[in-house]
Parts: structure tokens; C-alpha cells; sequence
């Protein structure tokens, strides 16, 4: 109890002294988002954290979500506690963290509020781009294969739409617990990054010969498919039913309305199932502690200026991200690619994999 009283006198302690405003990307009420300078720095609550952002992440959900989405976007989130709400006791000032922002005030920000369950300790060798790049298409990827796909080492995995944040996920987790074998579904021009994120081979959708023998000669233990229902709405649910193995599974993050309803009434196809990842601090502790040393592959790297923000939502909506676009406000002052590079944030040298155009699909 005195913990608590003190928790909340250092709130309302960090209140009076900390900055009022930030900077943050903020929805208006038909769901543009535009970039203001003097928005109000959120407290936090019950529960809750108030998080100095380091770097941020997009995810395809920050612009479907419209002005139902809340005030300022961006689930991924990294950086240093600022504050505490009463009753948190697990974090201090000055912890370094990674996880999911809270909805409505969110990453895309100098400062993002974050449940306590909802985030965990930042490992000390990654930086706040890679812990950033995780909670989303990690988590999400560890509990399709895992717990909604019951992977088991050995097991034959195919991804579809292998070059995006969450496809690129499943590729590493895919391979680092040990599957005797990792396909990428993607387009020509990104197989160099998905064999570099560790897939054994890929297929290129748009070679209709090469992706028909797939189809006919291949059988999958288990297939993540994060390409269905997204950019032209295409679904590969009938394609990965004829892939599987007599116990496979087809794992999907989206698909037509009946995949939804299935979801939504518990009554999924026992072939295809849908999944929506758990947001849990304790599970993204749980996977970096299993599997150290991960290498989100990230394909740009943003400011926090009104080009910045404008250019990552281009590009989600464009669904031509290669990896993960983060949004970084380290000290170090991330920038843009320059013309013909790309930041090495993962340490593979992806610049010498041709990732530094804005071009191509899933």
C-alpha cells in the first residue's frame, strides 16, 4: 500500500514537472493523420505506464482503423519509463522497454501510454529500432506457429507474403525453432531478403508456372499465410488446403467475411485458422528469453516530421513495405535512406540484398 501511495505521489510529482506537450502524428475526425507539435503528453492511469518513445513501428492496422482508431496511432513501442500509475509496481523510472502502446495514445509520439502487462524490459543488445520492430509481427508470428499452429520441430512451414513485417517474422521464428524446412511466397525482387531472414527457398507469386507446381507438388506441415485479405483482397486459403499435410494447419492473420465469422462465433474450419495475437508483456519476454538474439529486418527508418509520418503511411498503404517501418527518435537522430542504401539495423548488410527501393508486393 505505501508502494502504491508513493507510485502515485510520483505521478502526480512527474506531472507537475515534465513537459505538458509533444509531438505526435494525430487522427483527425475523418481519420487523416497529420503531424502537430503541441499535443498534450497523456497521464497515466491505473495500471499504466507513460513511455519517452525511442522508436516506433507501423503496422497495417495503424491506417484501417480509420477515426475509430483513437487519437494518435502506432501499437510498437520502445523506449524509457517516464512515469508510473498507481498500482504498477513491476517498472521504474527509467526502465528501458519494448511492447504495445495503449489505443488512442499510441507510439507515433514523444511520449505513449502502455499497460504494464502489455510491455516488458528491452534486452540490453537491442537497440530501440529492432525492439521496436518486434511486438506486433513477433508476437503475433510466435503465437500463430505455436500456439494456433502447434508447431513442432521438424515440422515443413510455408509463409505467404514472406517479405512483410509479419511474413519476414514468421520466416526467423520459423527457422529458429527449428523447422526441417521454410518456404517464402513472395515476389522476384524480394527473395534475396527473405533467404537472408533464413527461408530455405521462395516462390515468386507472380511466375503463375513456378507458384502452380508449388501448389501441386508441395506439402506443409504448417502455413502461415499473412497475405490474404490484404492488398487486392487476394485469398490463398483454397491454395494452402491443398499444400497441407494430412495433420497440417493453414494459420491466416485476415481473409474473406466467413473466415471473420468463424472466428468470431468459435466456429473455425479445422484446416484454416484465424488468429489475433494476444498482446502480453510476459509472452514478448518469454520469446526473446527462448530465442536471443533475434533480427527483425527492417526496411526503413523514419523521422518524427510531417514527411516522415506522411511517407510510412504511404508506404503501408501502398503494401509495398519490405520488413518492418520504424519510426525512430534516438538520440543517435536515425534519418531516411539516403538514395541506394539502407541502414544496417538488423547486421545482415540488407542494403546488399537490393531492399533500398520503395518497390514491389508481398
Amino acid at each position: 500500500a505505501a508502494r502504491m501511495v508513493l507510485t502515485h505521489s510520483l505521478v502526480e510529482m512527474a506531472n507537475t514537472e515534465r513537459v505538458k506537450t509533444m509531438r505526435a502524428a494525430v487522427r483527425d475526425s475523418l481519420g487523416n493523420v497529420v503531424m502537430q507539435s503541441a499535443v498534450a503528453v497523456p497521464t497515466p492511469a491505473k495500471g499504466q505506464v507513460l513511455i519517452r518513445v525511442r522508436a516506433a513501428a507501423y503496422n497495417q492496422i495503424d491506417h484501417k482503423y480509420g477515426p475509430f482508431g483513437g487519437r494518435v496511432p502506432g501499437q510498437d513501442v520502445a523506449g524509457v519509463v517516464e512515469a508510473c500509475g498507481p498500482e504498477v509496481l513491476c517498472f521504474t523510472e527509467g526502465d528501458e522497454v519494448f511492447g504495445f502502446a495503449a489505443k488512442g495514445d499510441g507510439s507515433l509520439a514523444e511520449f505513449a501510454l502502455a499497460d504494464a502487462g502489455k510491455i516488458t524490459r528491452k534486452p540490453a543488445k537491442m537497440t530501440f529500432e529492432e525492439a521496436a520492430a518486434m511486438p506486433v509481427s513477433y508476437l503475433t508470428g510466435y503465437q500463430a506457429l505455436l500456439t494456433a499452429g502447434g508447431f513442432k520441430k521438424g515440422n515443413a512451414v510455408l509463409v505467404i507474403g514472406a517479405s512483410g513485417g509479419c511474413g519476414m517474422a514468421g520466416v526467423e521464428l520459423a527457422t529458429r525453432l527449428g523447422a526441417s524446412e521454410v518456404v517464402g511466397v513472395c515476389s522476384k525482387e524480394n527473395i534475396p531478403l527473405v533467404i537472408k531472414q533464413g527461408a530455405s527457398r521462395c516462390v515468386d507469386y507472380t511466375d503463375k508456372d513456378a507458384y502452380a507446381q508449388l501448389v501441386k507438388e508441395s506439402k506443409f506441415d504448417l502455413i502461415y499465410d499473412c497475405a490474404s485479405g490484404f492488398g487486392k483482397a487476394e485469398c490463398y486459403h483454397a491454395d494452402a488446403a491443398k499444400m497441407l499435410t494430412e495433420t497440417g494447419k493453414v494459420v491466416t492473420l485476415n481473409g474473406p467475411a466467413l473466415t471473420w465469422i468463424r472466428f468470431f462465433t468459435s466456429t473455425q474450419a479445422r484446416l484454416v485458422k484465424l488468429v489475433l495475437a494476444k498482446q502480453s508483456g510476459a509472452d514478448l519476454a518469454g520469446l526473446v528469453a527462448k530465442l536471443p538474439n533475434l533480427h527483425p529486418a527492417i526496411g526503413e527508418v523514419l523521422e518524427l516530421t510531417t514527411d516522415g509520418v506522411a511517407r510510412g503511411f504511404a508506404i503501408l498503404k501502398s503494401r509495398r513495405a519490405k520488413g518492418k517501418v520504424v519510426l525512430s527518435l534516438t538520440d543517435s537522430g536515425a534519418r531516411p535512406p539516403a538514395a541506394g542504401e539502407l541502414p544496417d539495423w538488423t547486421g545482415r548488410g540488407l542494403a546488399q540484398a537490393g531492399v533500398n527501393e520503395l518497390r514491389g508486393t508481398v
